[in-house]
């Protein structure tokens, strides 16, 4: 998933995230859907939910806009994800938070770096360093892909 920020208020959530992908959206104008039948273009609401989601789930917030501007918003996620809600069949989807890619810099330059979940004991990996960390540092404004795996 490629997960839109919201732009509205400064505390964001990964849920406020998963909230605004899957929000109705109108499409008018330039977007409007053309009915092929009757050969005219017509105003729609389109819809997106999920049939089954992945034993990996890769989430990757949407930080760069069309400008090429980073986005350095803070996203607050937990180590535990419901996605239940989303689904439409209703089947139980709960997600444990396994590893995460950060980006530091801006889209000419950068440097990534990650932190993963080894035996429930959270490390930093950049570079050539390996450096144990308190899971409570792990959610940072530098997150830019989650990985969780459904439990």
């Amino acid at each position: 998933f490629l997960l839109p920020i919201p732009e509205n208020n400064n505390n964001v959530s990964l849920k406020d995230c998963f909230n605004l992908y899957f929000n109705d959206e109108v499409l008018e104008g330039d977007n409007e859907w053309y009915d092929e039948k009757n050969k005219l273009k017509k105003k729609v609401n389109k819809r997106v939910k999920v049939w089954e989601f992945p034993e990996i789930l890769i989430i990757c917030l949407n930080r760069f806009n069309k400008n090429l501007t980073k986005n350095n918003k803070m996203v607050a996620f937990d180590l535990d994800l419901d996605l239940t809600k989303y689904s439409l069949t209703k089947k139980k989807y709960n997600y444990e938070l396994v590893s995460i890619c950060n980006h530091y810099g801006n889209t000419n330059s950068g440097h990534y770096t990650a932190m993963c979940n080894v035996n429930n004991l959270w490390y930093e990996f950049n570079d050539s360093s390996v450096n144990k960390i308190d899971k409570t540092t792990i959610s940072t404004n530098n997150a830019y892909c989650l990985f969780y795996m459904r439990k």
